[in-house]
């Protein structure tokens, strides 16, 4: 069921990354956010599964667990995210274990089976507030989808993303080095596939962070980064 990723290959290069090269906005990291970050009207009507993300992403509340992004310097509206993840409450000493990661996909991909939009809970709000309502159509499609199998840690690839060098400088760029130095990266294409036999071409690539003892995911694109 990673048709749900498939769905991104058209938005990974808007996602986060076109903000590589910016300066870090310093003033922000590290700070508990005090507004709330709303998301532009969308395009197009949005479907119950839809409806139903954007409200349980309403009732979340900006605090230690789910802080409101931090704005990367300069970045504009086609970035297509909210900003860059907080710092609030990471813990950059923790490490994220393949079989970790693939506990992670497996909740999610058992929430949107099951069309349970708790499933928001593994996400940073740094893509849950994405403009238009995007994380909500990228996902609300996917609501009742079924998995054909489970993830085990041979099927997920991580590491600090300080060992990718050019992911991270990027990273650290648009979103300070507090943030690069939280931020493990993963790797996987699907359920019972294992990661090393993928073609790197068709993978999912994501970011995440340990905020309170839990990973968020903050960052998705496809295609090996």
């Amino acid at each position: 069921m990673r048709r749900r990723y498939l769905n991104l290959v058209l938005l990974a290069p808007t996602l986060m990354l076109a903000a590589c090269g910016q300066p870090a906005n310093k003033s922000g990291a590290g700070s508990r956010g005090t507004t709330t970050t709303k998301a532009d009207a969308p395009g197009t009507k949005l479907s119950p599964n839809e409806q139903a993300i954007v409200t349980a992403i309403a009732r979340l509340p900006a605090n230690g667990t789910y802080p409101n992004p931090v704005p990367a310097a300069k970045a504009a509206a086609y970035l297509g995210v909210a900003g860059c993840p907080s710092t609030v409450n990471v813990d950059r000493s923790a490490t994220l274990t393949p079989g970790e990661a693939a506990t992670l996909e497996n909740s999610v991909d058992a929430d949107l089976m099951a069309r349970n939009p708790s499933f928001i809970r593994y996400f940073d709000r740094t893509l849950l507030d994405m403009p238009r309502d995007g994380f909500a159509q990228l996902f609300g499609q996917n609501f009742g989808s079924k998995v054909n199998g489970s993830f085990t840690q041979a099927d997920i690839s991580t590491e600090a993303l300080l060992a990718d060098h050019q992911l991270a400088h990027s990273v650290s760029s648009a979103c300070g080095s507090a943030a690069m130095q939280a931020s493990w990266r993963l790797v996987f294409c699907n359920p019972n596939t294992v990661v090393s036999a993928c073609d790197p071409g068709i993978t999912t690539t994501e970011l995440a962070i340990d905020r309170n003892g839990q990973w968020f995911i903050w960052y998705l694109g496809s295609g090996l980064q």
